[in-house]
């Protein structure tokens, strides 16, 4: 997941997506972009990663 303030979303997932891959040596990477301050966030700032993953599982379903 990767929020953005981009107009091309698709650019920025392209290019995160490349730049995991190439790090960390990894294929098939699936990002996600969503628009700033659209993931949940704990009261400290943290993403409430347990509910973005509920979430892209509830999403998949449909």
């Amino acid at each position: 997941m990767v929020e953005t303030v981009h107009p091309d979303r698709a650019a920025v997932a392209e290019a995160v997506r490349q730049a995991v891959g190439e790090r960390l040596g990894l294929s098939g990477v699936v990002v996600h972009t969503v628009t700033r301050n659209q993931l949940p966030r704990t009261t400290s700032g943290k993403w409430r990663r347990a509910e973005i993953r509920r979430r892209l599982s509830e999403e998949a379903r449909r």
